[in-house]
Parts: structure tokens; sequence; C-alpha cells
């Protein structure tokens, strides 16, 4: 294999073809939101009044971003809510107040609102992690054809648009390779802002999301201990280096605390612990990681007609391959990147531990199937036997759940422990339900080698053919025809979107006395609707935010609910300072809306408020004590 000389790499292909590096920059900020409008379309169009995806997760992060406004404004606590399961109101320290993304909004809230400062922080979303890659990859290669391409690519990986539909925190991807473009830095000038740096952008990544903070905790001491071996050395041995780890732990705890602080009290308090078996739905498959999305508009419903494991694929949580075409530009960059200088083996090194974090990470504690099932592999009676009385069985049930002692014991066979299995007990982890997230590590590693490759493979043909402008150009199409090559291949039909106005009853309600709302009937998106219908009407609610971890007033209120038009039910609705109730008629089954109709008129507490809502009954209960 031909040797590529250090003279020869700084010569060939690194050089820009455009001197201006502004040019670059803006290319990076502005051409992925421009292409994320028409993956999005009509947000862009509608931006005030919808959001992407169906009634869910999106309509409570679009009340966040209105609530940090009102705290701001108001001087309220961000992490307490007195106004949802009124009047005991509801801790927030159970859901992700993703700070790193609301304060991002703010601007926006105050000048047009949360519906569109919703949009315009999901949609910046695209532009800076395309510009973050760009900034990271070019660190690395110092070739900005091949830092554009692969950094547009990144901000359309298939797991962020499977997220588009309402995980506002993990749209924020951007903050993880800002974390490793400030490591790349630190390595290279030792500087101590960029030691700093690192510490803000870890502080960032948990401030966007506790899933963040646990990926980034995990991933970057890997990508460190490979990126440069001699760094602890210098930390342990140098003052220098002991200062600068030291201001970056303290930028880091600096941004963490104060966030970090009223959830470990909530978790010391009560259990957040997910079971093995919730762990193990999250999971994810080898499989899946080289698996089609069923949602492209080519061969989406091909792969989920032929494909069994795309079949039952969950579009949320369960897309999570890096694509084909990266993965072979990735291998590629393996193979001819290991003859360039140590520094670059180096690079590669840390990216194959990189994208090994997130793997091990996203398929959980145990090897599950493509529905979040435990493998199981058959072992002899006698093993089984062997197996049970060392307590080996019982020992398997305490750490990954009675349904797994149940199996083995039923002879299903044995399940297959992975390293996961070691940490999934840990603070702050043990509450992680969806680890199939570990897999944006892998996206972005692989992505590096891809970029890494791509840079190689042009400075061996620079050197090969010259270096004369028109051999740089053609090249540069090349590489970033490769990138829209790999855009195409993301690509995903548009998710539906939702539209977010004031009801005839948020307005009818924003003009009644001061009392708490129920809007029936018991479902999600209902409860979500009315967490977004608080901005338009402003009266407290008897449900709200639920969040990861319910509180004990969920459950206790809705099985009350459920009682309704028994007398003590009704006691419970006015002793919450209730006094409007909603029927979403459009919502409901024949049955229900038979159901609550009838309870509604059994109770004597409530009025019928005709003509306020075409589409639904809405009740004042002006009869309690």
């Amino acid at each position: 294999m031909t040797r590529i000389s250090a003279s020869q790499i700084r010569s060939a292909g690194g050089a820009p073809i455009l001197r201006q590096a502004w040019v670059w920059h803006a290319a990076a900020l502005v051409i992925a939101p421009a292409l994320a409008c028409l993956q999005t379309w009509p947000i862009a169009a509608e931006i005030t009044t919808r959001v992407p995806g169906w009634p869910g997760d999106n309509l409570e992060y679009v009340w966040l971003v209105h609530w940090l406004k009102q705290a701001a404004t108001a001087g309220a606590s961000l992490f307490f809510d007195p106004h949802s399961y009124y009047p005991l109101g509801y801790d927030m320290s159970a859901i992700e107040t993703t700070l790193a993304n609301t304060v991002l909004a703010l601007p926006a809230t105050l000048l047009t609102g949360p519906v569109a400062a919703y949009n315009v922080v999901l949609l910046a979303s695209f532009a800076l992690t395309s510009y973050a890659t760009f900034l990271w990859i070019r660190a690395m290669t110092g070739n900005n054809v091949v830092a554009l391409a692969f950094g547009l690519a990144s901000a359309f990986f298939p797991y962020r648009l499977a997220h588009l539909p309402g995980h506002l925190p993990q749209m924020a991807t951007q903050w993880i390779p800002l974390c490793f473009y400030a490591v790349e830095r630190y390595i290279r000038t030792r500087q101590t802002r960029w030691a700093v740096g690192v510490g803000v952008m870890v502080g960032l990544n948990a401030l966007s999301s506790w899933y963040t903070l646990v990926f980034i905790a995990l991933g970057l001491p890997v990508y460190v201990l490979l990126r440069a071996p001699g760094l602890v050395r210098q930390i342990v041995r140098t003052s220098a280096a002991r200062r600068d780890a030291i201001a970056g732990a303290a930028a880091a705890i600096t941004l963490i605390a104060p966030v970090a602080m009223p959830y470990l009290r909530a978790q010391s308090s009560e259990d957040r612990t997910r079971s093995a078996a919730e762990i193990m739905h999250g999971s994810i498959s080898p499989l899946e990681f080289v698996t089609l999305s069923i949602r492209h508009p080519l061969w989406g419903e091909w792969a989920a007609a032929h494909l069994p494991i795309a079949q039952q694929q969950n579009i949320v949580e369960r897309v999570v391959m890096p694509g084909y075409l990266m993965l072979a530009i990735a291998g590629a960059g393996v193979a001819i990147s290991r003859s360039h200088l140590r520094r670059r083996r180096r690079m590669i090194w840390a990216l194959c531990g990189l994208a090994g974090v997130g793997v091990i990470g996203a398929m959980g504690p145990v090897l599950v199937d493509h529905t979040g099932k435990p493998v199981w592999v058959a072992v002899p009676a006698s093993t089984m036997r062997w197996l049970e009385q060392a307590g080996v069985v019982e020992a398997a049930g305490q750490w990954f759940g009675p349904e797994v002692a149940a199996g083995m014991r039923a002879g299903q066979g044995v399940v297959v422990p992975l390293p996961y299995a070691l940490l999934h007990r840990l603070p702050i982890i043990s509450s992680m339900r969806a680890v199939g997230r570990f897999a944006i590590l892998m996206n972005f590693a692989v992505c590096g080698l891809a970029a890494l490759g791509a840079d190689a493979w042009v400075r061996r043909w620079s050197v090969r053919t010259g270096t004369s402008r028109r051999t740089r150009w053609a090249l540069a199409a090349l590489v970033l025809c490769a990138g829209g090559l790999i855009i195409a291949e993301y690509w995903q039909k548009p998710h539906q979107a939702v539209r977010l106005t004031a009801r005839e009853v948020d307005r009818w309600l924003a003009g009644q006395p001061f009392g708490a709302v129920l809007e029936l009937p018991l479902r999600d998106a209902t409860q979500r609707r009315s967490v977004y219908a608080r901005i338009e009407h402003k009266q407290p609610l008897v449900l709200g935010l639920s969040g990861s971890f319910p509180p004990a007033a969920s459950v206790e209120r809705r099985a009350i609910i459920e009682q309704l038009p028994a007398p003590e039910a009704v006691a419970a609705l006015c002793s919450w300072g209730a006094r409007y109730i909603v029927l979403n008629m459009r919502q409901m089954t024949e049955d229900e809306q038979a159901r609550w109709v009838s309870a509604m008129a059994a109770m004597a507490a409530a009025r019928e408020q005709p003509g306020i809502d075409p589409i639904r009954k809405v009740y004042v209960l002006d009869g309690c004590p």
C-alpha cells in the first residue's frame, strides 16, 4: 500500500477551494435548516400554529417553553408547577426541563409565542448539529469540503428524524460533536480555554437531556483515552494539565449542579429505578443497527412488507441505523486512513471506541430481539439444574427481573448478559428507559470515520492526479455528491403536524372565574392537549404533566375520576378545586360518549353549558359545597 508523507497531506487535499472561510461556515449553518423546512413541511409556513408529530410529548415541550417564560418574567420556580394536579402542584424534576433548549427558545417565546419558539428551536437543531459536526470534522481533517458534506449529513441522521415528532431533547444533538470538537482543540493547543470549553459542552449536554449527559459521561473518557493516551499522564504529572482539568470540571459542575440537585433529591425520596423489563423493551437488537427505516419514501413500504424486523419497527425509538452509504465510507476510512500519520490512527481508534460505547449501551443489559424481548439460548436440562443449584437462576432474577428467572425455570434457556448490565443500576442511569438512544454516539462516530475515509481518499487522489484547481473542484463535487446521497438515503416521509390554536372552549374558559379544569377521556393525548390548553385559558388543571415518572396524584386521581358519578368521586373533584369538565367527544368511542354523558347527567353538582364548543361538551361544577 502506498504511504503518503506528512508534507503531501498538508499540501494536497486539505487546501480549501474557496479562500473565504466564512462561506463554509455559512453553508454549514444555512443549508441544513433549509432542507429541514422541506422535511417538516408545512411547519415553516404555519410556524405559529403547528408542530411536527401527533399530540404527545411535543405538546408538553411547547408548554415547557412557555413555562420558562412564565418563570423568568414572574419569578416563579422553574422546578415546581403549582397549577398541575391543583391544588397539590407538580414537582417538575420528574421531567426533562431541557434548559439548553428552552433558554435558547426564550427570545422567540417573548416575541412570537411558545409554538413558534418550539419550532424555531427544532429547526435550529438542524443548523446547529450540522455546524457543530462541521467544526469537529474540520478540526480532525482540515478539509472544509468533507466537513461540510458530513456535517450536513449528521443533521439528518435517521435517529434524529425519528425523534422529530416530539422529543425535543433528543433533537438537540449539537452539544455532542461540540464536546468532541473542544476536546480536539484542547489536545492540539493545550489552552485552558478549550479545557473549560469541554466542561461547558458537558454541562450543555446535561442541560439538554440527562440521557446525553450519561452518553457523554461514558463516551468521552473512552474517546480521550484512545485519542490522546498521554493526556492522563500529563494531568497526573504536570500542574498546568491538572489546572486545566480542574477548570473544565468546575465549568461542568457549575452548569449541571443547579439542575441536578432537584432531580437527585427527588430520586432519593422516591424510587425512580427502571425495571429490567422496561430497559429491555427499550434496548436495540444487533440487526436493528442495519435495518432500513420504513418511513423512507422509496423503499420504506417495501421494507415494511418484506423485512420481518421492519414490520414491527418502532418508528421513534428503534430507528438507529447510520445508513449503508455512511457505513461503507466509514469502513473505507478505517482501511485507508491506517496508512496515514499516527495522529490519524489514534483518531480511528477513538472513534471506534466511541462507536463501541454507543452500540453496547444501546443493546441494553441483555441481548434482545427486535421486539425488545430477551433472546433465549437453549441449554441442556442438566446445565439448567446446575445453574439452579448454584444460585445463578435466583441471581439472574434479582438482577434482570423475575420474568427472566421464570423463563429459565420454564426451560426457555438462558439470557445473554451484556456489559450494560454492570451499569444499569447506577444513580441517574437507573432511571433510563430508552437505552437505544445510546446509538446517537455510534451515529456520530461512524460519521467521523466516514469523514476520515473521504478525506483520505481526497488526499490520495490529489497526490496521484495533481492539485490543479480543476482536480480540486472535481474532488469537492464528488464529496458533496456523496453527502447528498447520504441525506437522500436518510430522507423520511414528513410526519403529520398537530395544529395548536385556542379552541372555542379555551376562549370561553379564559373569561370564566378561577377553577380547575378536567378534560376527558383519560387518554394521554387528551391530557397532553389539556396541558397545552393552559397556555390559552390560564386555568389550573385537575391532572396535568406526567413526565417519565407520573406522580402518585396522577394514579390516584385517575382511579377516582373513573368512579364518577359516585358521590365520593364528586366530593373528591370538589375538594381538588375542579370547576370545569370538558368532554372531547371526537376522542371518545360511542360507548365512552354514552358513559361520560350519563355520568355528567347523574351528577347534581354539574350543569351543562350548551353552545360553547360544537365538538365538545362543557360542564360547570357549581353545586360543590
